[in-house]
């Protein structure tokens, strides 16, 4: 009979947990937004050296992708985090309608 040990066991046979779920605060979540807009910036500079690899390419490529979809991650985390802190405030600023002229 085999016996297995899962990494959660082996976790708590040595006293380490798993860290919680931390809360992150507004600024946080703009500073890791703008961090993977910089990356994606550095991707697409670095793919656009001459010379390089075909295989490289794909891989800044593809790397490009993942940030990309990062990124998307991030801006819905910020929203939702907008949204749960302050319920009234809308995502975008609505136009204020100007009065008609009454020229004619």
């Amino acid at each position: 009979m085999a016996f297995f040990l899962t990494a959660q066991d082996i976790n708590d046979i040595r006293g380490h947990r798993a860290p919680a779920h931390t809360a992150l605060d507004e600024p946080t979540l703009i500073r890791k937004l703008a961090d993977v807009r910089q990356e994606i910036r550095n991707l697409i500079i670095m793919q656009m050296r001459p010379g390089q690899p075909a295989a490289k390419v794909k891989f800044l490529h593809d790397m490009e992708r993942s940030a990309r979809a990062e990124e998307k991650l991030r801006v819905m985390a910020l929203a939702h985090y907008r949204r749960q802190e302050k319920p009234w405030r809308l995502p975008l600023p609505l136009p204020v309608p100007r009065p008609k002229s009454r020229r004619k």
